[in-house]
């Protein structure tokens, strides 16, 4: 499992989060996109509350190449996200990890 806490600048509702990934069928470094996540959030970043929320990945094991892949997180509100990868191969490479997101009020 690969775990990541991620800060937002500030408190706020968040709809989406993409990472690009890459996909390479080396026999040496076998490279595939994670099996599963989970997203927890937070306000102050030592407490996370709520379900979080669950997201299962598809396996390719066809195309080699980078993708995105987004995770729906339903306009959930915090300023810390937990983000928790669980491994489909030896490694997990991502370059980049967006989120679409907007004002909490």
């Amino acid at each position: 499992m690969l775990l990541e806490l991620i800060t937002v600048c500030q408190i706020c509702n968040i709809n989406s989060e993409c990472l690009a990934c890459v996909i390479l069928f080396d026999v040496v470094c076998f490279v595939q996109v994670f099996s599963h996540a989970k997203v927890h959030f937070s306000i102050g970043g030592h407490q996370f509350f709520g379900e979080p929320v669950f997201f299962s990945y598809m396996p390719d094991v066809i195309m080699e190449h980078a993708r995105n892949v987004t995770i729906k997180l339903h306009n959930r509100v915090g300023r810390y996200l937990r983000l928790q990868l669980y491994f489909a191969a030896k490694w997990i490479m991502i370059s980049e990890v967006s989120f679409d997101s907007g004002e909490f009020r």
